[in-house]
């Protein structure tokens, strides 16, 4: 039993309150920054509301700007509250233990506004899909393969955290369809890091969320089958597969499918009440990292369920952006399409996938002979 599972097991009140929590963290290194906070600069309403909380953003009384995710939940008893409190506490520590560039850091936690709140560093270049928006010639190999690693190291530390399916909902009442890509912030120096901690674990039958929480806690273009058919919930295969389409998204230039961004950068990735599971989201990420269209732009969520669910139906390979007669491109479409598999037992594992790395394709593209121009013809 870890540290964290012993303190909480040995605590037998019923009720857990958000100043027991942040005590409980702050006895396992995770920084009490109530007193850190500048009161004076955060606005009187969040900047962004979800199904989990709020966000709102200010500074640390050092100048650090800095997201507040809220963590907001109701119930009948008080046993209720206890036990959600509890299980907040633990996804808090296990974000905290997590020490990787491709993932977010928690600065720290604290009591703000009588809601428990997660504490990150503001990050000005916004998500994915805000940032790859400003910046179409972006090295978008780079981006998907951070993202991979950051996957990958999750995944080793036995982590599903769902960043890119159902238990995100972002934190924008249109939940339009980029929610994965906005699951992926970009810090000042361009490198991608994944969010949205604190939220796995936290939904179940037994919890409540506010009414900001309408239909399933996910996209259905990103969502593995058997999540669609309810017959499994998140796991690291159910991350990869919504990570590819990300991934693939990328490769194509951004079209009029594309949905537009929250008005306000980096906010929509702490949108989510949950993440999807990194291996099928995983997928996903890489589809859309290349080709900047959504899974399916073309079909309504009906007919979407039917095509992917009944019909085992994955996004058709845009040829112009990953062509047939190129060794690079037949990898790549080999990987995304392993991703896909119907079957979640065949889909790779993270580590296997992030060994697309842009030194190999680079090597396998000097290999190639240039393709005649009479054959394209």
């Amino acid at each position: 039993m870890s540290p964290i599972d012993q303190a909480l097991h040995e605590i037998v009140e019923s009720v857990m309150t958000c100043a027991d929590v942040v005590t409980l963290l702050g006895k396992h290194n995770c920084a009490d920054l109530s007193s850190s906070l500048d009161a004076a600069v955060f606005t009187d309403y969040p900047i962004a509301a979800g199904g989990l909380g709020d966000v709102f953003q200010g500074q640390l009384t050092d100048g650090t700007r800095v997201a507040i995710k809220t963590i907001r939940a109701y119930g009948s008893s008080d046993n209720f509250v206890g036990t959600y409190q509890k299980r907040a506490a633990k996804e808090i520590y296990t974000w905290s233990k997590c020490n990787h560039p491709n993932v977010v850091s928690l600065l720290g936690l604290a009591v703000f506004r009588n809601s428990l709140a997660m504490i990150s560093r503001w990050e000005e270049n916004g998500n994915l899909s805000h940032y790859i928006s400003r910046h179409p010639d972006t090295d978008r190999c780079y981006l998907s393969n951070s993202i991979c690693a950051g996957l990958a190291y999750l995944h080793r530390n036995n982590i599903v955290s769902s960043t890119f399916q159902a238990a995100l909902s972002k934190y924008d009442e249109t939940l339009d369809d980029d929610r994965f890509m906005a699951n992926v912030l970009i810090a000042q120096d361009g490198t991608p890091m994944l969010m949205g901690f604190g939220n796995a674990s936290l939904v179940g039958a037994t919890l409540q969320f506010t009414a900001t929480t309408s239909g399933p806690n996910y996209s259905l273009r990103w969502t593995a089958p058997e999540i669609l058919r309810g017959k499994s919930a998140h796991t690291t295969a159910g991350d990869v597969y919504s990570l590819g389409m990300v991934r693939f998204s990328l490769t194509l230039p951004q079209t009029d499918n594309q949905p537009s961004t929250s008005d306000h950068p980096g906010t929509d990735t702490y949108i989510r009440t949950d993440f999807p599971t990194f291996n099928t989201t995983y997928n996903c990420i890489i589809q859309e990292t290349f080709t900047s269209e959504i899974p399916f732009p073309k079909k309504n969520d009906q007919s979407l369920l039917m095509h992917v669910v009944v019909n085992k139906k994955t996004p058709p390979r845009p040829k112009q952006f990953i062509p047939e007669r190129s060794t690079c491109g037949n990898i790549l479409w080999a990987i995304l399409t392993s991703c896909w598999s119907y079957d979640p037992e065949l889909r790779p594992d993270a580590e296997t996938v992030k060994q697309l790395t842009p030194e190999k394709l680079k090597e396998i593209e000097e290999k190639e002979p240039e393709a005649d121009e009479s054959d394209e013809n």
